[in-house]
């Protein structure tokens, strides 16, 4: 298996990790002792996955990779403090609506469009969270192509080949 496959799985294995300890956090936010301690393994999983990103990404573009890692890592440290001093969330989310439209639009031009399109989407509207009156009612549909989103980076870091394009 090429390299960039390998590097590729492991950052489906993390991000998979990541989205089970939220999912995990948020149905166990009222356990204390439980809801916290997911919150930080699901942010390592995560930082994990931004280093891991930034490799599978950076043949597409190096300058653009490095900015998805920035954007993915600024949103896990602000999200660590958070946990601590309870900032605003909508900063977090932000952080990560501007993540995924780098990384959209570095799947869109290695030829993933679709895939592309879709994490650019999840970005931009991850953005209305600058205006948290009209951001907080439509939560649940951001979330929701949020977890799509993830779900469906997830599944094309474990099953692309890596064969083509700016990975030939």
């Amino acid at each position: 298996m090429p390299a960039q496959r390998k590097i590729a799985r492991m950052a489906a294995t993390f991000y998979a990790l990541n989205i089970v300890t939220i999912l995990m956090s948020i149905l166990l936010r009222h356990s204390v002792s439980l809801h916290q301690p997911l919150q930080i393994i699901s942010t390592a999983c995560s930082i994990v996955v931004a280093a891991l990103l930034y490799e599978v990404l950076k043949p597409v573009d190096e300058a653009l990779s490095l900015v998805a890692a920035f954007f993915r890592l600024t949103a896990c440290s602000t999200a660590l403090v958070g946990y601590v001093f309870k900032p605003a969330a909508n900063m977090v989310i932000i952080l990560f609506g501007f993540h995924f439209i780098v990384i959209g639009s570095l799947i869109f031009r290695a030829g993933y469009r679709v895939l592309g399109a879709l994490a650019t989407f999840a970005g931009c509207a991850a953005l209305i969270f600058f205006a948290p009156p009209i951001a907080t009612p439509l939560f649940p549909y951001f979330a929701a192509v949020g977890l799509v989103t993830e779900l469906s980076v997830t599944a094309w870091l474990s099953t692309a080949r890596f064969d083509r394009g700016p990975w030939v």
